[in-house]
């Protein structure tokens, strides 16, 4: 074949398929829905099952599962650019999802093997529009990271932190990742394991990891409190405000009750990569439990605190509404409790906040939420949308 041939064969071809690709890709944005929320929800008897319901609306009306809603089987945690992004374990895979008013639908995804990564003691980071930072305790076993470029949809970069290990009879716990002007802070503990009847040490441990080289450049101790941070991935436990961090520690039974430390709050201030030895705002004491931190601006944020007296047994804690929330104040370090219904614990972003108003959802009971809204200003609480299910996240899409 003469070789004019073959490049315009070449050509021909090329073409076609980036007609056919262009043709695909234009027949999934026409799907993409125009709604102005999303809530990620379980749902089904067994609440397991997971949906993505889109609404112009969080201030009223009764939002339900569509008959042909299309369930998500990936964990999915972060939202950005139009695209909400998910970690399947069972395949593994890392998928970008385009949201639908049926559900989400897979735009594109890669695979996930090649990457140590467990969905519990876990976080992320947005490092910039198109880079998500992916870190986990792996049980407590070891630190590991991933950093992927969500735009050409590549893992840039994956490891182990080099984080020293503990004890052999220990585990890490926690867990928090922060990320500041190329500087990642990881919180942790000790423990001696999962579900554990024996407390967390007395210790915080405070990593300062420079960023993109992962290279550890010290680890600071404080025994103020411990067990910074939380459990799950879905779940928010610090907050920025003018350039300072905030974070939780949060003793408390369902992580590893300590017998005398307290939830609170640490503070890293702007430009320093040290604890801050000036502030420290008790939060709990030894009848109340706090977990999650969801800013509001303003030096104010949410948190959810549990009175002890209400947890007979571990499952409590998931099962039944236990869990109050509180408005905190961190520079005047002042908690007032919201006349909201309990809700259960739940480590989800089940908070959004959007033109001056917080939406809070509550699961009031089985398989069903409402959000409420929350003035930032004023203060007011009002009842808004009812949900079938339990929220888990809220997004501004």
């Amino acid at each position: 074949m003469r070789p004019f041939r073959i490049i315009f064969l070449y050509l021909l071809v090329t073409a076609f398929l980036f007609k056919a690709c262009t043709s695909a890709q234009k027949e999934t944005d026409a799907e993409r829905t125009k709604a102005k929320y999303g809530i990620i929800v379980f749902a089904g008897e067994e609440e397991d099952e997971e949906y993505l319901l889109t609404t112009d609306s969080l201030s009223g009306g009764f939002l339900k599962i569509r008959p042909d809603a299309e369930k998500i089987y990936s964990l999915v945690s972060a939202y950005g650019n139009g695209y909400f992004y998910g970690i399947d374990d069972g395949k593994p895979k890392f998928t970008r999802y385009i949201p639908t008013d049926k559900g989400l639908i897979t735009d594109v995804e890669i695979p996930f093997h090649q990457v140590a990564w467990n969905a519990y003691e876990s976080w992320y980071n947005w490092i910039d529009d198109n880079t998500i930072l992916l870190g986990s305790s792996m049980d407590g076993h070891r630190f590991t990271y991933s950093i992927i470029d969500v735009k050409s949809m590549k893992i840039v970069k994956s490891g182990d932190l080099d984080i020293p290990q503990p004890a052999d009879d220990q585990h890490f716990g926690g867990v928090l990742g922060v990320y500041r002007d190329n500087r990642l802070f990881v919180g942790y503990t000790h423990h001696t394991g999962w579900q554990s009847k024996k407390p967390s040490s007395d210790t915080t441990f405070l990593a300062v990891i420079e960023y993109p080289s992962m290279k550890t450049l010290k680890i600071e101790t404080d025994t103020r409190s411990t067990s910074p941070g939380g459990l799950y991935l879905h779940a928010t436990y610090s907050m920025q405000e003018n350039g300072d961090i905030y974070f939780l520690a949060a003793p408390g039974e369902r992580t590893h009750r300590h017998h005398s430390a307290k939830t609170a709050l640490y503070r890293i201030r702007k430009g320093t990569e040290t604890l801050d030895k000036e502030y420290f705002f008790e939060i709990g004491d030894a009848d109340k439990e706090g977990y999650m931190l969801y800013p509001l601006g303003e030096g104010k944020a949410l948190i959810k605190m549990i009175e002890r007296k209400k947890v007979k047994q571990y499952m409590d804690y998931l099962g039944r509404g236990v869990a109050d929330y509180y408005l905190l104040d961190i520079h005047a370090q002042t908690k007032t409790k919201l006349d909201l219904p309990a809700d259960v614990l739940g480590f989800t972003e089940n908070v959004l906040v959007d033109n001056g108003m917080a939406y809070i959802g509550v699961t009031e009971k089985k398989n069903e939420s409402y959000v409420w809204e929350y003035n930032t200003k004023t203060g007011s609480l009002k009842k808004g949308l009812k949900v079938e299910g339990k929220a888990l996240i809220i997004k501004k899409l």
